[in-house]
């Protein structure tokens, strides 16, 4: 993504950041830029475990970068635009959350075979995309295209078909990537 007239060297953090479970993001003095800073906090289990592990941050702040990049070069829109202003941080556009998380399975795993009853590791045919309405304290429950629209969260279905094309698109490209 750029940004007209985005100059990293004119950028500061402004105030104190918002502290996530294993990230921080902070304003910046441009209103449209905020800056991610990757931690050594780590969490797992939708916060119940806890840890620091030193490096984490920087590694992350690596891994996810390569990743914004090869995303963009795919044409794929992103809201990263740079270095930030430690090896552990980068600029981001400020963008407006959706309350979802979006995943796209080659297999099954994790929250899907617990919730399915299935064993790990059956192939999907392609991409299975499915969607968690983001709430830790719900432990992110499943939730349908319909409800999506339904409660707000986009603007309509034709969203919700957008979203799961490019999580299509993103999970061949970051198997690829991972691979």
């Amino acid at each position: 993504m750029n940004l007209t007239n985005f100059n990293p060297a004119e950028i500061r953090r402004v105030g104190e950041p918002y502290v996530g479970k294993a990230n921080d993001v902070w304003k910046t003095s441009d209103s449209r830029v905020l800056e991610y800073d990757h931690t050594d906090r780590a969490s797992a289990g939708n916060g119940a475990k806890r840890a620091v592990i030193p490096g984490k941050g920087k590694a992350n702040n690596k891994i996810s970068t390569e990743i914004f990049r090869r995303l963009e070069a795919a044409g794929i829109s992103t809201h990263y635009l740079g270095p930030g202003s430690s090896e552990s941080s980068k600029y981001v556009a400020k963008t407006e959350p959706i309350k979802l998380e979006v995943i796209g399975r080659f297999f099954t795993a994790g929250s899907f075979c617990r919730e399915f009853k299935l064993p790990k590791d059956i192939p999907f045919n392609g991409v299975f995309v499915e969607f968690t309405y983001k709430n830790d304290a719900e432990g992110d429950p499943r939730i349908t295209d319909r409800e999506i629209v339904k409660a707000g969260l986009v603007r309509d279905a034709e969203d919700v078909a957008f979203m799961r094309d490019v999580t299509e698109k993103v999970a061949y490209i970051l198997r690829d990537f991972f691979d």
